[in-house]
């Protein structure tokens, strides 16, 4: 039981550290300036380091609380002087639990064990979701895409108008040449009805005037024959 709830303290103490009640020293760390060690503190080795568990007084704790905790930007956050982001107040909570009858290595042990969760959680959130620098480059990349179609559309449209107005352009000069063509043939077949017209006109008065002679000198043949018989 000791050894479980030991792993579960030294558990807790990794994210606490350097925290309100404890700190992690190396073991160069020099210890001068600390008396009366036996009397006031407890050694525990580990691997690695040992912790230095040292007896405090409420002032002596709020003092450490201070100094231990720098507040980030957001007001529902904390930031360890080593890096690690807490999301609560967890020498507030250690010391809440304390007052409701939690021993201190329960109470660290629980709010460790909070720290984990809200942390993952956190996490889980972040990486499903998308950050502002994120959101605001897809933004930028989105409005770029925006653009870019925009102006294949406008070089479409012009493209195109260019193109109808070409075609236009072209079936104007087609109209206008039929019209031209239309015009000499018109002014040929007058010409030609023209003289075509003339030269009837010509023969009709060719033929009356021939006929005329005709009878004039049928008419003179008949005096003529008529003053030549007996009576």
């Amino acid at each position: 039981m000791f050894q479980a709830n030991y792993s579960l303290f030294d558990s807790a103490l990794h994210f606490f550290r350097p925290c309100h009640v404890c700190r992690w020293v190396s073991v160069s760390y020099s210890t001068a300036g600390i008396k009366n060690l036996p009397n006031h503190a407890n050694l525990r080795m580990h691997p690695s380091r040992f912790l230095l568990w040292r007896s405090v007084t409420p002032e002596k704790t709020q003092q450490n609380a201070a100094r231990c905790w720098n507040r980030s930007k957001s007001d529902s956050s904390y930031v360890t002087q080593s890096g690690v982001t807490l999301h609560f107040d967890t020498h507030k909570l250690v010391r809440k639990l304390g007052e409701n009858g939690f021993s201190e290595t329960q109470a660290e042990g629980l709010t460790s064990s909070l720290v984990e969760i809200i942390s993952s959680s956190v996490h889980s959130v972040a990486n499903s979701t998308v950050s502002k620098i994120d959101q605001e480059r897809l933004e930028v990349k989105f409005n770029a895409m925006v653009d870019s179609v925009r102006n294949e559309m406008f070089l479409l449209e012009q493209g195109k108008f260019t193109r109808i107005q070409e075609e236009n352009q072209k079936l104007r000069d087609e109209v206008t040449s039929l019209k031209g063509i239309l015009q000499d043939e018109v002014a040929k077949l007058k010409g030609g009805m023209a003289l075509d017209f003339s030269l009837e006109k010509s023969r009709v008065k060719e033929e009356l005037a021939t006929r005329d002679q005709k009878i004039k000198d049928t008419e003179n043949r008949i005096e003529t024959e008529e003053a030549y018989c007996p009576a």
